[in-house]
């Protein structure tokens, strides 16, 4: 799984434990950007198990030919609310168990999500009750 993990992030560096990263230069100095930058690189690296609990849950949806515009954050917090004894899921492991699964990606560079071709219905089942 770890390498599987090294694999997406190499596809996609701008990718971190907290999703698609850019600098913003009226947050932060690009010093410590780059250093929370390289702890983030560090934190999705070693998520090997949200990944997995990710494509479990994952393996439980199906695909559509379309990108819908549910968001990895609002589904991270699916798949939190699916884990029993619930579990911390960050948004970056989503991303990559989705792509890993072989989902569709879309993001922009001016926020850390990302959408998927989820089908809608398969995610609504979750959010009931």
């Amino acid at each position: 799984m770890k390498n599987k993990v090294l694999e997406v992030m190499d596809d996609y560096p701008t990718l971190t434990y907290s999703g698609f990263s850019h600098w913003n230069p009226s947050r932060k100095t690009k010093s410590e950007y780059n250093k929370e930058f390289m702890n983030d690189r560090k934190s999705l690296s070693n998520a090997e198990n949200e990944v997995t609990i990710c494509l479990n849950w994952l393996k439980l949806v199906n695909k559509i030919k379309t990108i819908n515009n549910y968001n990895s954050y609002g589904l991270k917090h699916v798949v939190e609310r699916w884990t029993h004894p619930r579990e911390y899921i960050a948004n970056g492991s989503f991303i990559v168990a989705a792509i890993i699964a072989g989902f569709d990606v879309k993001y922009n560079t001016r926020t850390l999500n990302a959408c998927f071709n989820i089908s809608q219905k398969s995610i609504k089942k979750f959010n009931q009750g």
